[in-house]
């Protein structure tokens, strides 16, 4: 497959040709829109995947079919896609899905119900996997040509446990952080955001040896204390799986 174009006198462009349709109706596509019109590149939406009819007519200058819907509906989307249009590129940025019709490329970031800045866009890695890259070498020329996003190249065997890897930091930390706040005695969440943020910038930069607190320091009487108030709730279960943990690794 060739992502290049050439100008009129045959020479070749001096970046890939790319004009994407974003399919799906989430909050993925709506800041991948928003990325690309910042960045002032082409593309086209179909915000509903269940319904291809009519297709035909938005395929103008589209180069990719970009897949953004739920990983349950992805293989699905791309057997379809490919019966119909087998010489039309495909991308999907399901970190854990592996699709033969189509190339990965996964934003290593959390998206909210707000747009951002394009600076924020351009900030995150983009993860690949290298067994599809040597099978489409352009792939990796498409993307430096069009974004500033350092590439992270993830190995095919890899990739689950690399979702695992965004799962839980992204993921399990929003439930530790819920069951925090419904553990304390009903204070504004909003009191505890320099904590968190101070936290988080402690990990980045400490990694383990940013953990304090009874924990850190072996304080067993304010530990039991803990599990005390916790007592019959879910979050004791959570409280003491953290202590198991902390133990095991010490």
């Amino acid at each position: 497959m060739n992502y290049f174009t050439r100008d009129p006198k045959g020479s070749s462009s001096s970046s890939p040709h790319f004009c994407p349709l974003l399919i799906g109706g989430g909050r993925l596509a709506r800041h991948f829109r928003e990325y690309l019109s910042l960045k002032g590149i082409e593309h086209k939406h179909l915000p509903d995947s269940r319904t291809l009819r009519g297709l035909d007519g938005q395929l103008d200058q589209v180069t990719h079919f970009w897949l953004m819907v739920s990983d349950d509906a992805l293989e699905s989307l791309s057997s379809t896609l490919f019966d119909r249009y087998p010489s039309r590129v495909q991308i999907h940025s399901s970190a854990a899905t592996n699709l033969p019709h189509a190339l990965t490329l996964h934003p290593l970031m959390s998206f909210g119900p707000e747009v951002y800045p394009l600076h924020q866009y351009e900030s995150f890695p983009v993860a690949v996997i290298e067994e599809e890259l040597q099978k489409a070498p352009e792939f990796e020329a498409l993307i430096t040509s069009h974004f500033k996003n350092t590439i992270l190249k993830i190995k095919k065997h890899d990739r689950a446990r690399y979702h695992l890897n965004c799962s839980m930091i992204s993921n399990l930390s929003v439930l530790l952080w819920s069951a925090a706040m419904k553990a304390g005695p009903g204070l504004d969440p909003e009191l505890f955001s320099p904590i968190l943020g101070q936290t988080l910038k402690n990990f980045i930069q400490m990694k383990d040896a940013a953990l304090t607190g009874p924990l850190a320091r072996g304080d067993k009487s304010t530990l039991d204390q803990h599990l005390r108030i916790l007592e019959g709730s879910p979050e004791s279960g959570l409280y003491r799986a953290f202590m198991e943990y902390y133990a095991h690794r010490t």
